[in-house]
């Protein structure tokens, strides 16, 4: 084998593996999907849509009887906000502010490259993010030269 097929068979194995960690395109549909899902309480549809290690991990059973009872205690969903996503270790976690009834609360669903659910939680509502005010300037009485 020459140097220049292996350069080219490393060029395409570095091109595929690019691609394969780019996030998902429909990341915030899916995770939006599944966030509809799990309000309406259709857990084996739900558990449908996750990856093997959720699978592994969080029975149909276990929704039902501990995360289904976690969501419905919070009350009638008053709003749901803009999405938030990020990429943290080759995931895509999808951040939804949700106003219930009874709570302000994070609904964090995790979609991995392959498009399948990789984690959900509900945390306590983050507050939201300021804007920057305006740059800081000194006073004309301060001598910047003394410092």
């Amino acid at each position: 084998m020459t140097a220049r097929s292996v350069l080219s068979l490393l060029l395409v194995i570095v091109l595929a593996a690019c691609v394969s960690a780019q996030q998902p395109p429909n990341t915030n549909a899916l995770a939006r999907n599944a966030l509809d899902i799990l309000l309406r309480g259709d857990y084996q549809t739900l558990r449908g849509m996750f990856n093997q290690q959720m699978l592994n991990a969080v029975s149909e059973q276990m929704l039902e009887t501990q995360i289904g009872p976690q969501v419905k205690a919070l009350g009638q969903v008053k709003s749901i906000g803009e999405p938030m996503v990020q990429e943290v270790q080759g995931v895509y976690p999808v951040i939804f502010p949700v106003q219930f009834s009874g709570a302000d609360v994070d609904i964090v669903i995790t979609i991995d490259t392959s498009s399948r659910i990789a984690g959900l939680f509900l945390r306590p509502a983050q507050p939201p993010r300021q804007q920057a005010g305006p740059a800081w300037t000194a006073p004309a009485y301060v001598n910047a030269a003394a410092f």
